[in-house]
């Protein structure tokens, strides 16, 4: 009752502005895409039928991954989005095509000795789609096994990953991974492990290719008994989201199903429809700003009690942007100081979203952390 009532509520809002027909897509020097020549941060869904995009579209979610080329390129138009399909014939030049989509997760099995594909048939089949429309990149999502760190990590060694995954990044223009703390691991404790997991794969992605994060949205893994599975709260989402942007990741996809208690493609709640909406469009928003240039000033941040924490600042018309981040996993707060190189005593940083602006001291400013807290700062220079 609680998701029929979220879809009632969702589909009597207005309807997004549809987004502007693809002439062109290119890749930027900040890893970013960009559509006719301005910056464009994805906000994707994965494998959902196309009766669900107006729906989707109005959680803010703006492509739709995975599928059939001319019928998800045709639903996505019609919702107002763009698709990311797998190839097809007859979508060249469709004014909804962002990108093509590899087959998912060739990876898969890596830990095992047994990766799904060989690097060099993902390769192949990348030249082939290159070679019949070179005029979009190409998406492929891996499995989190290339990470140094992450779970089952310690079954192949490093020189193998770098064997494999060096090799298999070569059969696209854009990488995705995922890894799914709760839904996957059960572990509240270890969502960090996204952020890793985008550190990670820039490492294989070059100098040009865009990362995008897979991102949890609810329970329901087949893996793990539904009675003990934990929660996918929406500050959980909205931590891992913020946690992967911040390390550098320039896209976002949403995995959204679920196998228990019985299989649904679109699982999140009320109140996580709730938050995806409102994190979409802080996003969309924001988005030049994120995929910006890096700002010029060096920037740090420190949390009392020695808590992890992070901070991405990037240079925006004028204006200094600064997305920061505490990522203790214990669930700590803690005060915060960031340091911005030129910041005067008497500077005005507005908390962006949080009606209230916070009066800088000599190269620093302070704020409050709370447990998994995100702030966004914009500093007018």
């Amino acid at each position: 009752m609680r998701i029929l009532l979220a879809a009632a509520l969702v589909l009597g809002q207005d309807r997004p502005t549809p987004l502007e027909a693809i002439q062109k897509v290119e890749i930027g020097k900040n890893r970013e895409l960009r559509v006719n020549g301005k910056p464009f941060f994805p906000l994707a869904s994965w494998a959902q039928a196309t009766r669900r995009f107006e729906r989707l579209r109005a959680l803010g979610f703006n492509s739709f991954c995975g599928g059939k080329a001319k019928e998800y390129c045709d639903a996505a138009k019609e919702a107002g989005g763009y698709a990311m399909p797998g190839f097809g014939e007859g979508v060249k030049g469709h004014p909804a095509l962002l990108a093509y989509t590899q087959a998912d997760e060739p990876d898969l099995g890596f830990d095992k000795n047994q990766p799904r594909t060989a690097p060099e048939a993902v390769v192949e089949r990348y030249k082939k789609i290159r070679a019949a429309d070179d005029t979009r990149p190409v998406f492929q999502n891996l499995t989190s096994a290339f990470m140094e760190a992450g779970p089952g990590s310690e079954k192949r060694t490093p020189a193998d990953r770098q064997v494999y995954y060096g090799a298999v990044v070569e059969g696209a223009d854009i990488l995705g991974f995922d890894i799914y703390p709760i839904y996957g691991w059960n572990r509240d404790d270890r969502l960090d492990w996204v952020a890793d997991g985008v550190r990670d794969l820039l490492r294989y992605a070059g100098p040009r290719r865009p990362v995008f994060a897979f991102i949890e949205t609810s329970k329901g893994s087949r893996w793990i008994d539904y009675d003990r599975q934990k929660d996918v709260r929406p500050e959980h989402t909205r931590a891992e989201v913020w946690m992967s942007i911040i390390r550098g990741a320039t896209g976002i996809a949403y995995f959204t199903h679920a196998w228990r208690p019985d299989f649904t493609e679109f699982r999140p709640d009320e109140e996580m429809q709730k938050e995806l909406r409102r994190l979409n469009g802080q996003i969309t928003r924001l988005a030049p700003a994120i995929l910006a240039d890096a700002a010029r000033a060096k920037v740090s941040i420190v949390i009392e009690g020695g808590l992890a924490g992070e901070v991405l600042a990037k240079e925006h018309e004028g204006s200094i942007y600064l997305f920061a981040n505490n990522l203790d996993m214990k669930r700590r707060a803690g005060k915060a100081t960031v340091s911005v190189e030129g910041l005067k005593k008497g500077d005005r940083v507005e908390a962006i979203d949080e009606d209230r602006t916070i009066v800088a001291e000599d190269g620093r400013f302070s704020d409050e952390f709370g447990a998994l807290a995100v702030h966004l700062y914009r500093i007018v220079r």
